[in-house]
């Protein structure tokens, strides 16, 4: 979880504060600039408030491993897609995009305070916010490497590729802590069992 959020808000740092900049070499004027780096910082955010308690209870329904595996994919998608942009009205669209995929940091914690010890909950989402900041750090300056030695469109794709990776890391290492108590239903006698042991309290 903790790499997992490290690559998520690497590949975010890296990216966001170099908008304006990407913006002019997409051809907006400079008098127009200060007025789509706004559009194209605010609708992210805008999409992803309307959004939050939407994927929250979809998280309730389907399990939160599926809702940071859907983030992750979005997130790996919009990346993409920025990379391929070509116009600011474009852009925007990509940033859109990214807000309708928003979700991960949620659904990481969530997943860490249903899996972790009761002990070593605070330990456990430390290690985790850890991981988060040490992203959150280095992004930035992956990010200005990279535009300086490749070109910022670039960047869009090697923070796609971090995306990727964590959607392996979430699909092939982290349990789903919502199968955790259902995965006995598919045994008939723990069935009957609970069944019988209900009857009880049921009469």
């Amino acid at each position: 979880m903790a790499f997992g959020l490290a690559g998520t808000s690497a590949s975010y740092t890296m990216l966001i504060p170099f908008l304006p900049l990407y913006l002019m070499e997409l051809g907006t004027p400079q008098e127009d600039v200060m007025f789509w780096s706004g559009g194209v910082f605010s609708i992210t955010f805008f999409i992803a408030a309307v959004m939050a308690p939407i994927w929250g209870r979809f998280a309730d329904k389907y399990g939160k491993k599926r809702m940071a595996v859907r983030a992750a994919i979005g997130l790996m998608a919009a990346y993409f897609v920025g990379g391929l942009v070509m116009s600011p009205v474009q852009l925007l669209g990509m940033r859109v995009l990214q807000g309708f995929a928003n979700g991960f940091m949620p659904a990481v914690l969530a997943i860490t305070s249903s899996i972790a010890p009761k002990k070593q909950m605070g330990y456990a989402l430390g290690i985790v916010q850890t991981g988060q900041i040490i992203g959150s750090v280095m992004g930035p300056l992956m990010g200005g490497f990279i535009s300086d030695l490749v070109g910022m469109r670039m960047s869009f794709f090697v923070a796609s590729a971090f995306l990727l990776l964590v959607l392996l890391l979430v699909v092939f290492f982290v349990d789903d802590p919502d199968q955790g108590s259902l995965k006995h239903l598919n045994h008939p006698r723990l069935l009957l069992r609970m069944i019988s042991a209900m009857q009880p309290a049921i009469g």
